[in-house]
């Protein structure tokens, strides 16, 4: 899988947590999935798709960023 293959590589960087990289890909597809699921369902409007994105990426790097 591409995102496991991807964080694997992070992982041995350093740039990312130590976690187990198969549950890290699964939260990361699923908290993009869910945002985008509702850009395109319309269930955010007023919101800035945009600043959605932006906001799930962000604290997405808050919580599997490796702490230094």
């Amino acid at each position: 899988m591409i995102l496991v293959d991807a964080i694997v590589r992070q992982q041995a960087t350093g740039h990312l947590r130590a976690d187990d990289p198969q549950q890290m890909a699964r939260y990361v597809w699923s908290v993009m999935h869910g945002v985008a699921m509702l850009i395109i369902d319309g269930q955010l409007r007023g919101a800035d798709p945009e600043a959605e994105v932006a906001y799930a990426i962000d604290r997405l790097n808050r919580g599997i960023v490796a702490v230094r």
